[in-house]
């Protein structure tokens, strides 16, 4: 018996394709900033509103600094190397990503 789903109504089809702002993205990151950090760094030592890393290679230690709350939530900064950005840049350094 050979079933035949050529002409099958499709199951879901999405009409609407959105596509988030970078305002939208920042937003959703800073709500959830210190999970988004841990996420990327289960390491990192959380104290006094900063999270604290070895490095973009996320070993423990205390050279990568990020902000959590404030003004400069998401900014952060790795004293050893003068990399400095914001939370998605963050993500994509740690992950060695392009956008």
């Amino acid at each position: 018996m050979v079933m035949d789903f050529n002409n099958a109504p499709k199951q879901f089809e999405n009409t609407e394709k959105h596509q988030h702002s970078l305002e939208e993205i920042d937003a959703a990151i800073k709500g959830q900033l210190r999970n988004y950090v841990l996420h990327l760094f289960p390491n990192a030592q959380i104290n006094r509103g900063q999270a604290r890393i070895g490095s973009l290679l996320g070993e423990p230690g205390e050279s990568l600094s990020v902000a959590l709350d404030g003004a400069d939530a998401g900014q952060w900064l790795d004293h050893n190397t003068n990399e400095s950005g914001n939370a998605i840049q963050l993500w994509q350094q740690c992950d060695k990503l392009s956008f």
